[in-house]
């Protein structure tokens, strides 16, 4: 359903609906306020020690298949993360461009809400 969507919004909120139909540990989220699109990642249940590896894991997949979706980079304005900066918090240059900021109050990709109006690309 979410390759047949006519933009990105609905591919994504479309996407969210479906990974809740896998696993109930986490909930997914798209909002626009502001210009800003966030995609918001909420623990239902503790990951324990897979925290981080399960959180980013999925956020990174979900802003692969949006920049897939669309064929274009989506620059993210800022990352945020719950749970404390690793040693290796370096790498996550490479894997969230803009601000990644630790110890936040949720998890979230933020960028422009205009890509959510954007068309799927042609394929």
């Amino acid at each position: 359903a979410s390759l047949t969507s006519p933009t990105l919004g609905v591919a994504l909120t479309r996407w969210c609906r479906h990974h809740g139909l896998l696993t109930d540990d986490i909930r997914l989220s798209l909002t626009e306020r502001n210009g800003v699109a966030t995609l918001q990642l909420d623990e239902v249940r503790g990951l324990g020690e897979f925290q981080e590896f399960c959180v980013v894991s999925v956020l990174r997949n979900a802003l692969g298949v949006a920049c897939w979706l669309t064929d274009s980079h989506i620059p993210l304005q800022a990352t945020t993360l719950r749970f404390a900066p690793p040693q290796h918090h370096d790498s996550y240059r490479v894997l969230f461009d803009g601000t990644t900021t630790f110890n936040a109050t949720a998890h979230t990709l933020q960028f422009d809400a205009g890509y959510l109006r954007t068309t799927r690309a042609t394929r």
